[in-house]
């Protein structure tokens, strides 16, 4: 609740178990709205304004201004409280100089929402406008009503002209970005409406950050839209003609005058990342050190500099996949835990299947990826229900499958894990392409040196050591054992992104590396890379019931029987084995806090995250709620180690 009716008392008296030393949240509110609603009379609130000053000389928080009055709130697992203070402009500006990364944190977020919102009016009002819509008009656009995944244009009426192919690659995602871009600035500019802090804005990054993936695709693709953008306006001078006429036109951005070259605005989502990244290192070099706000931000930079890093990887042909992905959302209910940085779409299919089970599934809808396929099953659809069209009943990993054509309408696929699942096709061709596919794939995935994204079972199966977890996370968790366990923000602080992918790519190729001169929070940040790359997150399967078990049950030991007994029953031998090494040396870690400045409680947060990801996307609020819950399911794992494993 945010207010509560309190007897008279004095200041002495005053239970303000609001203020917190690690969150604290200020802004305005009108004084008559809070007289009236928490029934204080002049003098209450002088006490109380009295007492909280004392408070926030020592407390670490953000403060927040809109009008002259200030609210501090906390929010405790139990309940949420609030007491407004009336503010003089004077000492509104004391509390203000008092902490003097407010105006820094405040100007960084309305420069953030401005260049966010001229950058979206660039790409909507000009690129789009000005120049797609026209394009298309003018030399065609894909034709989508033929089958999905064969790439059929309806061509311009000049054949001296580009094809809707070029113009569609000259383009790539910029409309699945877009559509990101202006969700995410609503976002910010509801943040901004209620309150402001540093965590607030940094949830919204990592909440954005699997949509901010889009921009991978364009940024590998972009040298390639440069050469064509050359190779048509020397080819066709029609085409030449035309952006030459549209360039030249005056545009105008917020009152501020806009270049119309189409190689400069096709140029502007390269930036977006690294002006994202601008703002967060300007956030976090303000902030008090060791502070929640700081953890947060760094889990969000780091979320971003992982995008920036994977847009040199991606294959420049594949501009296509991300809106493929994008459409998937919005059609297959329980998709967002399949969306991973490392899946690629190949194909899809729309018919029957059969379960592990011999269930037979009518009108399904079959998604193969470069390691999985997602065997969906027909939601019914009623009047007014706009629900996704399709639910997610099984995923079938391609990792050490085998596939057997059963007649020629058949194919079956097995896997070592036990499952399988047999799809009807309508005619043989169909079969063919699907099975021609699943041949080139399986060998790719089963078989190898990879490491990362890659199922821990089949790298444990491969493996000729005698570790109980994989040979880089035994090297990486020993190297820090050695040398590093004092390391202050171990875990929390985020290492060198080129070192983090160089490393990543000599460990999946299977080259000799070495970790004795890398740099400690690199090392620390590969091994929160590897649990969050596994195509399947080690709690994924029980998430809710640990969450749920910690929530109902107050008895630490009764809880951590429960913890056991869920993970004995769901997970594999490999996986317990994995997170029993992992916590093992976490908790012997905590042991050096006194100089790493990482508890137990410190530990649970940047690590929980990794383990115990969400399957469906969140509002920040949402996310916030649900990172205490995962905070407080790992502290508690590690907190009884010996009751659990």
């Amino acid at each position: 609740m945010y207010f509560e009716n309190r007897p008279k008392t004095r200041s002495r008296g005053i239970r303000l178990s609001i203020i917190s030393d690690e969150s604290l949240d200020v802004f305005y509110t009108p004084l008559a709205d809070i007289l009236e609603a928490a029934g204080l009379t002049d003098s209450d609130v002088e006490d109380i304004l009295q007492f909280t000053r004392k408070k926030l000389a020592v407390s670490e928080g953000l403060v927040a201004s809109k009008s002259s009055f200030l609210q501090v709130r906390h929010a405790s697992e139990e309940n949420e409280e609030a007491v407004v203070l009336p503010l003089s402009e004077q000492e509104a500006s004391e509390i203000t100089q008092s902490y003097p990364w407010f105006s820094t944190v405040n100007g960084a977020l309305d420069d953030l929402m401005m260049s966010e919102h001229k950058y979206i009016c660039s790409i909507e009002d000009i690129l789009i406008k000005k120049f797609v819509k026209p394009l298309e008009a003018k030399y065609g656009t894909p034709d989508k009503s033929h089958n999905p995944h064969q790439k059929v244009f309806v061509m311009g009426k000049n054949k001296n002209c580009p094809t809707p192919e070029e113009i569609n690659a000259l383009f790539s995602n910029i409309d699945v970005i877009l559509s990101y871009n202006k969700s995410f600035l609503g976002k910010l500019m509801e943040m901004r409406r209620d309150r402001g802090l540093a965590e607030s804005l940094a949830q919204e990054f990592i909440l954005f950050a699997p949509c901010f993936q889009m921009y991978s695709t364009y940024i590998s693709g972009f040298g390639n839209a440069v050469n064509l953008l050359d190779s048509l306006r020397e080819k066709y001078p029609s085409f030449h003609s035309l952006l030459h006429e549209i360039e030249t036109q005056k545009y105008s951005i917020q009152g501020e005058e806009m270049n119309g070259d189409l190689l400069l605005l096709l140029s502007l989502p390269l930036n977006r990342i690294p002006k994202y990244l601008t703002i967060l290192q300007t956030v976090r070099d303000c902030l008090p050190p060791n502070t929640l706000d700081v953890t947060r931000v760094e889990e969000a930079m780091s979320a971003l500099e992982d995008i920036q890093n994977c847009a040199g990887t991606r294959l420049t042909n594949n501009l296509d996949n991300d809106k493929k992905v994008f459409s998937l959302v919005s059609e297959i209910d329980g998709y967002e835990e399949y969306f991973l940085p490392h899946r690629r779409f190949v194909y899809q299919l729309r018919g029957d299947w059969t379960d592990s089970h011999n269930e037979l599934h009518k009108q399904g809808n079959l998604v193969l990826f470069n390691d999985l396929i997602l065997a969906c099953i027909s939601q019914k659809r009623v009047l007014g229900n706009f629900g996704k069209e399709f639910l997610v009943k099984d995923a079938i990993s391609l990792f050490c499958a085998t596939t057997k054509v059963q007649d020629p309408k058949h194919l079956i696929i097995t896997t070592d894990a036990g499952q399988s699942i047999t799809i009807s096709f309508s005619t043989e061709r169909e079969l063919a392409v699907w099975n021609s596919k699943l041949l080139k794939l399986i060998p790719e995935l089963g078989t190898g040196t990879k490491v990362f994204g890659v199922p821990l079972s089949v790298v444990m199966a491969r493996s000729s050591e005698t570790h109980d977890v994989p040979e880089f996370l035994y090297r990486s968790l020993e190297v820090i054992k050695q040398k590093y366990m004092d390391e202050e923000g171990i875990f929390r602080k985020s290492g060198g992104n080129e070192e983090i992918k160089s490393l990543k790519q000599k460990i999946d190729s299977g080259e000799t590396y070495s970790l004795e001169d890398a740099d400690p929070h690199s090392i620390s940040g590969l091994v929160k890379l590897y649990f969050r790359e596994l195509p399947v997150s080690v709690f994924s399967t029980i998430q809710d019931q640990l969450i749920s078990t910690s929530e109902t049950m107050r008895n630490d030991e009764e809880c951590s029987k429960k913890f056991k007994t869920l993970l004995s029953e769901n997970l594999d031998s490999f996986t317990i084995k994995l997170l029993k090494y992992l916590f093992q040396f976490l908790v012997e870690l905590s042991h050096h806090s006194n100089n790493n400045l990482m508890t137990l409680s410190n530990l649970a947060l940047v690590i929980g995250p990794n383990l115990m990801i969400s399957a469906q996307p969140l509002s920040p609020m949402e996310e916030a709620l649900r990172s205490t819950k995962v905070n407080r399911v790992v502290q508690l794992m590690l907190e009884n180690l010996a009751l659990i494993f």
